[in-house]
């Protein structure tokens, strides 16, 4: 649990400087700073049983190592992650090398962006722990490094650079399949929809949440046998009902004829996270498509706190302080209970 508790609470010590030394601004960045750091070194340091698939990444690692660049192309397995594979494996056959690779891919765009586009950076960091993506790190390396990339990805939307944001996608989709769920990113970002468009969003969403099996079958038709009537997400209505809560303060609070086109843009990305949710029950690989959108809701909430009305301004200050003491409390007690993708206890890979 001590890597844990350094992680989450290692970061409150720039707020503690700030007082004297340094600006908020400042303080800001060097707390993503030390979360980060810690971050990655708990990735890149952690023995491979910490983290559900990583002895089948290992088991993957050996037989790409062993495999000819061409025949890689005949794999099941995603060509960006079997060439990455096969070309560490050209400097050693270590495993723990290919987890601290992955780690360092991972995690530096995500880090950069973070820095640059939080607002607050105890919010985005007690929301982030609380997330699914936290925990998936530690075990899914494929469709982290995705993740990643789509973090570039969401860069090239901001500054309109439609081919950049293509290829972009196209690389994440070489390193996992459900990365081709980022080209809804573009529009979505774009798309203004503000408070009056409530009015045809919430009933959209209802609809589609009430005839979320038969969608579900339909679109399993297109897409692949993947299909089970069993729910495979024990906190999937939980994460439907905190994605509407945080929805409900990202339309209320702020005032729209003030917000940025950023502020409106991750708001769209929660929306389509609450869509996508609600196929989480029917099956996780909706939870796998959630898991690009849900990543920006740490950089959305800070936004909407800063830009609150004057009529919700205290209501923002109350709500900043509640979500962290809540978030950070959830993250220990799923830790303890759950124990998502066996990253608890932690350990060292040289213990």
């Amino acid at each position: 649990m001590t890597p844990y508790i350094v992680l989450i609470f290692a970061p409150l010590i720039p707020f503690f400087l700030h007082i004297k030394r340094c600006g908020k601004a400042d303080s800001e960045k060097k707390s993503i700073g030390f979360f980060f750091i810690i971050y990655l070194l708990l990735l890149v340091m952690r023995d491979p049983t910490i983290g559900r698939d990583l002895t089948v990444y290992a088991t993957l690692f050996r037989m790409f190592s062993k495999e000819s660049i061409m025949h890689l192309f005949n794999s099941d397995i995603e060509i960006g992650y079997a060439l990455l594979n096969k070309f560490i494996s050209l400097f050693t056959n270590n495993f723990q090398y290919v987890i601290a690779i992955t780690a360092i891919i991972t995690l530096i765009p995500i880090w950069l962006v973070y820095s640059k586009e939080s607002e607050d950076a105890y919010i985005s960091i007690s929301l982030f722990i609380m997330l699914p993506t936290f925990a998936m790190t530690f075990s899914g390396l494929r469709q982290a490094v995705a993740i990643s990339i789509g973090f570039i990805a969401y860069e090239f939307v901001k500054s309109k650079k439609m081919i950049f944001f293509v290829l972009t996608v196209a690389l994440a989709f070489l390193f996992h399949k459900s990365a081709l769920i980022l080209m809804f990113m573009y529009p979505l970002y774009w798309a203004k929809i503000t408070r009056k468009w409530l009015i045809v969003v919430v009933p959209a969403m209802t609809i589609i949440f009430m005839l979320n099996r038969p969608i579900f079958v339909f679109l399993q038709g297109i897409v692949g046998d993947f299909y089970t009537t069993d729910a495979s997400e024990t906190n999937a209505y939980t994460m439907i009902v905190l994605f509407i809560l945080l929805a409900i303060l990202a339309f209320a609070v702020p005032d729209d004829e003030k917000s940025d086109s950023d502020l409106i843009g991750l708001r769209n990305f929660l929306l389509f996270s609450i869509v996508l949710q609600m196929f989480t029950p029917l099956h996780t690989l909706a939870m796998r498509f959630n898991y690009y959108y849900i990543i920006f809701i740490p950089l959305l909430i800070p936004k909407v706190i800063n830009n609150s009305s004057k009529q919700f301004n205290q209501v923002a200050i109350l709500a900043k302080y509640v979500m962290i003491v809540f978030f950070v409390g959830y993250f220990f007690i799923n830790l303890l209970s759950r124990n998502p993708l066996d990253i608890y206890p932690y350990e060292f890979f040289f213990s």
